[in-house]
């Protein structure tokens, strides 16, 4: 598995940065097809689940970081540009 130098996480309305959230789950996605990889080479049983049973929880938390990216996304019409006539298109009453 490869080591992801660790950086101090960027701040961004007081929580990590979209981005990091990305890089972290590319990661995530990684490392679990790497146990995934090891588990089918695996010769021993016992390391055979293990990494298969790892790969299977790397998986689980990727999931959850992915939905936490799609669910924190602005969805049309909210957010802090809601109502802004430039960046919602133009009003009915111009």
């Amino acid at each position: 598995m490869a080591v992801v130098p660790r950086s101090a996480p960027s701040e961004v309305d007081g929580g990590l940065a979209t981005h990091d959230y990305q890089i972290r789950l590319d990661k995530l996605r990684t490392d679990a097809a790497e146990c995934r990889l090891i588990s089918d080479l695996a010769a021993v049983p016992v390391k055979r689940d293990l990494f298969d049973r790892l790969a299977a929880h790397m998986t689980t938390l990727g999931d959850h970081v992915e939905q936490a990216l799609l669910d924190s996304q602005p969805v049309f019409g909210e957010g802090k540009d809601a109502g802004h006539p430039q960046k919602n298109g133009p009003s009915l009453g111009d």
